[in-house]
């Protein structure tokens, strides 16, 4: 038990869950200091961009992060820079595709949740 406790492993477990916790309390401080600081109407429209980009990402990420891990771990080590090059071009295109996408959205988020989110 005593050479579990100080293997390597146990050293970098432990170093990421305690980086785990600090990131989940620095998030809950700020998430109250934003609440307080904007209000309750500029909160909400603060948590309906994030919630809005967070929904529209899930649709460009199209799994390209997931495939890319399995192809890299199930491929033979000569095709591993390739099947990397491939999958950062691809990330790449779907981010600027994303990110086009979210500008031209901007013109029309207004009338489309009847919501000023644009204008103070």
């Amino acid at each position: 038990m005593r050479n579990l406790l100080k293997s390597k492993i146990a050293a970098q477990s432990g170093s990421f869950y305690l980086s785990k916790i600090a990131d989940l309390l620095f998030g809950l401080l700020i998430s109250i200091m934003l609440t307080r600081g904007l209000g309750p109407e500029n909160y909400g429209r603060y948590s309906l961009f994030f919630a809005l980009t967070g929904v529209i990402l899930l649709f460009f990420r199209l799994g390209f992060g997931n495939s890319a891990k399995y192809l890299l771990a199930n491929s033979p080590k000569k095709d591993e820079g390739e099947i990397l090059g491939i999958s950062i071009l691809s990330m790449l295109g779907t981010g600027i595709i994303y990110i086009s996408f979210i500008f031209i959205l901007s013109f029309f988020i207004d009338s489309i949740l009847n919501v000023k989110i644009g204008y103070y």
